[in-house]
């Protein structure tokens, strides 16, 4: 027969075991739950940037085709001089970007890039030649 010491160290040995595995348990759901936490919060925060970064460029885009279009339009049907025209379309092409102009903003934060790149696109849509009608109908449908 167990005395009754042995019985409470054998009883002292299986609940320390337990006390251990539980906290096992504890700590990897801890471990679990965090690393969980912390990929839902990434793909919540790109997808939110995504989201808005495409709304932007979809507005941008459509702003510059439109004028490009006008601009390839007047010269086809107006007989104006190609010259007046490819300005147009070679600023559009490779002036854009605010970062491809300086990689200097690369050092900002997002916020500032994201305000930076929105002056400078206004620029250079404030700088293509486009007819003010054309021009109200953009703000309109933007």
């Amino acid at each position: 027969m167990f005395d009754k010491m042995e019985l409470k160290e054998e009883l002292l040995d299986d609940l320390q075991v337990a006390e251990k595995n539980w906290t096992k348990i504890i700590d990897k759901a801890k471990t679990m739950g965090y690393r969980e936490g912390k990929m839902d919060g990434k793909e919540a925060v790109y997808q939110e940037n995504f989201e808005t970064g495409y709304e932007d460029g979809f507005r941008n885009g459509k702003i510059i085709g439109i004028k490009q279009g006008i601009s390839i339009g007047k010269q086809l049907f107006l007989n104006e001089s190609e010259s007046d025209h490819k300005s147009v379309l070679q600023k559009t092409e490779k002036d854009i970007c605010v970062i491809c102009q300086d990689s200097g903003q690369m050092d900002k934060s997002l916020s500032e890039i994201i305000k930076n790149q929105e002056v400078h696109f206004q620029k250079i849509v404030v700088a293509l030649p486009i007819d003010d009608l054309v021009e109200k109908k953009l703000r309109n449908d933007s």
